[in-house]
């Protein structure tokens, strides 16, 4: 659980070093704050450590850093190893309304 660690560990993994650079922002207080650009929609994502009972794995759950209605959705969960910060599974869904119609983009990854 030291943040530390988690950071050095989360800078180590090849995945999130070419492509989920963000991710490593510094945590505090179990949270950190990233901006991605999904279907060119600038999305301001909290990130928070989760606590499991699997004593292998951390969390991170991802979430808007602010959500009004009729906003854009996202969620996040992406499960790391303790042991070596590799991601073992993501799963993201993002989801907007335009014009009534509501549109959902779902990205999933296991065992990397």
């Amino acid at each position: 659980m030291n943040s530390d660690i988690f950071d050095q560990k989360m800078k180590e993994d090849w995945f999130l070093e070419n492509y989920f650079s963000s991710f490593r922002n510094p945590f505090e207080n179990g949270k950190s704050f990233f901006e991605m650009y999904l279907d060119k929609t600038l999305l301001n994502i909290q990130q928070t450590v989760k606590l499991t009972d699997n004593k292998e794995e951390i969390l991170l759950h991802q979430t808007l850093k602010s959500k009004e209605e009729n906003q854009d959705d996202f969620t996040g969960n992406v499960t790391v190893s303790k042991n070596n910060g590799m991601i073992k599974s993501l799963n993201a869904v993002y989801s907007y309304t335009e014009f009534g119609v509501s549109y959902f983009t779902e990205f999933s990854i296991e065992i990397i």
